[in-house]
């Protein structure tokens, strides 16, 4: 895979005036010294995209890379309103102009609806897909590969061991790929990615179940990470007590929205509690930030 790898005449300005601009000026280098900060650091968004994924790595390289694109399981074209109104905003206000890569954990509806416009309007370097033989496959993601091949965006089936460069030492690799068996359904199939920095690290399962995660742990591959994206937006089908007690995240951040599945599942959230994991929920907190420096990171809530 590539790697991400003066002249003119004096004015008279009254003293008032003079304090105003050089505390504005003031102002604006503070806020210049703290963008350049946060830019030393790795920062991850979950975005909040309702009952659905989308999450954004940024690099201090300038580097980035959206893991899904939301979207509505009960309503496909709710995906291009949802990029219109949140997502591009979103990549917009926080700098990116270009994505290096898109990942797609699998094609359900809910993690690809917002796609087919995010790649219209912006340059993508490439898409890294899953295996999807013998499954039927949602006309959003038949529309992102016709995209991509209007674009000649180079499209990359995900195999476990590949990986990614970021830039100082941010490394996301791919554990998982679902390919090799018969999934039952496409969540099993999912992308697993594992993002490392320094200290770091974050584990993004896309919508894996209990086969898939027991799939999973058998490859004896080191899951323990910092946070958990949990997966199926909480779903008791997925998180099983023996995934959850192999990551062992402090973290877990669930993307889920309103829904008539009972997402969270409320014995999943307890199983995290009880593995003395703090939980946070897209629904209830909004946007989740987290800014890592290799060693230290922190959250930040929209709500």
């Amino acid at each position: 895979m590539s790697r991400l790898m003066a002249g003119g005449s004096a004015r008279r300005f009254p003293a008032a005036r003079i304090l105003l601009l050089v505390l504005s000026a003031a102002v604006v280098f503070v806020w210049i010294g703290a963008f350049h900060a946060l830019q030393q650091g790795l920062v991850v968004t979950f975005l909040d995209v309702g009952e659905g994924d989308c999450l954004l790595l940024q690099s201090p390289a300038g580097r980035a890379i959206l893991v899904d694109g939301g979207g509505r399981p009960d309503n496909p074209q709710a995906g291009e309103v949802l990029a219109a109104r949140t997502i591009l905003p979103a990549l917009l206000v926080r700098g990116v102009r270009r994505l290096d890569a898109v990942v797609i954990t699998h094609p359900h509806d809910d993690h690809i609806g917002g796609l087919p416009a995010v790649i219209r309007e912006l340059p993508v370097g490439m898409i890294l897909a899953p295996h999807v033989e013998g499954h039927e496959i949602s006309p959003d993601y038949h529309h992102v590969l016709d995209l991509a091949r209007e674009r000649r965006i180079p499209v990359h089936l995900a195999a476990p061991g590949q990986s990614f460069h970021l830039g100082q030492g941010i490394v996301g690799t791919v554990l998982y790929a679902g390919s090799g068996f018969e999934a039952e359904n496409l969540n099993d199939v999912s992308v697993v990615l594992r993002l490392v920095f320094g200290e770091f690290s974050a584990l993004l399962p896309g919508d894996l179940e209990a086969d898939g995660e027991t799939r999973l742990l058998a490859r004896r591959v080191y899951l323990h990470s910092t946070v958990l994206k949990v997966g199926h937006h909480g779903s008791p089908t997925s998180s099983s007590e023996a995934f959850v007690r192999t990551v062992r995240p402090e973290l877990a951040v669930i993307s889920v929205g309103s829904n008539p599945y009972g997402h969270p599942n409320p014995g999943v959230v307890a199983r995290f509690r009880a593995a003395g994991t703090r939980v946070l929920r897209t629904d209830q907190n909004g946007a989740i930030t987290l800014h890592v420096d290799g060693r230290r990171w922190h959250v930040e809530t929209f709500r």
